[in-house]
């Protein structure tokens, strides 16, 4: 176990992305530039594929794979925690070291391209593929599929492999974000799967890291459109517009679930107890305050820490 460790660690040190021979995959920038043409093959398979499931599993039982899918979220998620901590202290001390325009502008393979974290990021592009396996487990166990999961899905694959092929020198935030919020959804996602989430283990924790993540986004995109030092314009735009439309539909998804759907249930009870009444009429006009208050009282019974 030692020597594997510290042949992976040799590995991570000597890994340049320029260099294919220091890749665990033997490819470098330059053949993603040139196999463009492959995320957007594969998005087009992906689409196919996953309207196929859905029509052929219309007149069949849904699958039992809840092993299945707590073993793929627990992966997912052990990956997830091991890429933020090789990136996201890389971003952190560039951060504190360097002015916020180096972090935008700096050429990355001069930088966090090369060593652990260029590796980490390489793993964090192929990944996307193997993310796409999170749709089958939707389609085959019947549950309904979001425009805004296979639209995310397909979106970052593509954005993904063009920004590592062009050298996109802001992409670490996003690396480091994604990989950080990955290790709280798919670690979320597995314990549901194996029916063992703690209570105070909200799904508005893992909504609200999704929706900050995609503010931050947007807030790097607009910093490096600003910055004007030779950012691949055609990668500027459709970033910004990507992560723009992240955050409108993980805000809708949020108001859906968290808000709408728990006014929603509350008017059903009061009405199936016959309890509506003209005195509520402030609260009928504001559903957000019902939502609120229940999520405070769901904060409130988190469970107390120890002092030391």
């Amino acid at each position: 176990m030692g020597s594997l460790l510290r042949a992976w660690l040799d590995l991570e040190q000597r890994f340049h992305p320029h260099v294919a021979a220091t890749s665990p995959f033997r490819v470098s920038t330059a053949d993603f530039l040139g196999a463009m043409w492959l995320p957007v093959a594969t998005t087009a398979l992906y689409i196919a594929a996953f309207s196929y499931g859905i029509r052929r599993m219309e007149k069949r039982n849904p699958w039992d794979m809840k092993r299945a899918l707590a073993c793929w979220n627990f992966v997912l998620a052990a990956f997830s925690v091991c890429g933020a901590l090789r990136t996201a202290p890389i971003l952190l001390g560039n951060l504190r070291a360097f002015p916020f325009r180096r972090s935008l502008c700096h050429a990355a393979a001069d930088d966090w391209g090369r060593g652990a974290a260029g590796l980490w990021v390489q793993l964090f592009i192929l990944s996307k593929f193997a993310e796409l396996a999170d749709t089958a487990f939707i389609v085959l166990r019947k549950k309904r599929l979001l425009f805004l999961h296979w639209y995310h899905h397909l979106t970052v694959l593509l954005y993904c492999w063009h920004s590592y092929a062009t050298e996109a020198p802001h992409a670490l935030y996003f690396v480091a974000m994604n990989y950080a919020v990955h290790s709280l959804m798919y670690a979320y996602y597995g314990l549901m799967a194996v029916d063992a989430k703690p209570a105070w283990f909200l799904p508005e924790v893992v909504t609200g890291a999704q929706i900050s993540q995609m503010v931050a986004g947007v807030f790097v995109q607009y910093s490096a459109a600003r910055a004007d030092c030779g950012v691949n314009r055609a990668n500027l735009l459709a970033g910004s517009l990507m992560y723009a439309s992240y955050l409108g539909l993980f805000v809708k998804f949020a108001v859906d679930r968290f808000v709408l759907k728990s006014y929603k249930r509350h008017e059903a009870i009061r009405a199936a107890a016959g309890q509506a009444d003209a005195g509520n009429q402030w609260a009928d006009a504001m559903p957000w305050t019902r939502w609120l208050a229940a999520t405070i009282r769901r904060v409130a019974s988190f469970p107390k820490l120890a002092a030391p």
